[in-house]
């Protein structure tokens, strides 16, 4: 399972909203834990076996999620497109971690 939201996704780079709206979907539907079967999905650069056994489900669903969440906002895909997965992700983690003020 690749770390990359577009390989996630399995999309181009220039994939445009519908496409990644699409895909997301698709996948869902494909890795939703209620829904997991034993299957082979492909895709663009993207081959997965997911089975109803599979301990990597429940991630696999979530690391999806936040793929589809990252690239279908105009303002964070293109920070990813920016600074990379790797970054992305720290920045992500940083911004999780940081004390919320109170008012």
């Amino acid at each position: 399972w690749s770390a990359d939201y577009y390989d996630i996704l399995g999309i181009p780079r220039s994939a445009d909203e519908k496409e990644i709206k699409r895909a997301y979907h698709q996948k869902a539907m494909e890795l939703h834990p209620d829904r997991n079967k034993v299957m082979i999905v492909s895709g663009v650069g993207v081959h997965l076996q997911v089975s109803v056994d599979d301990p990597k489900a429940q991630e696999k669903f979530q690391e999806l999620h936040k793929a589809y969440t990252t690239l279908s906002n105009k303002k964070k895909r293109r920070i990813y497109d920016q600074i990379g997965s790797e970054n992305y992700e720290r920045m992500e983690l940083a911004v999780e971690m940081a004390p919320q003020d109170s008012m």
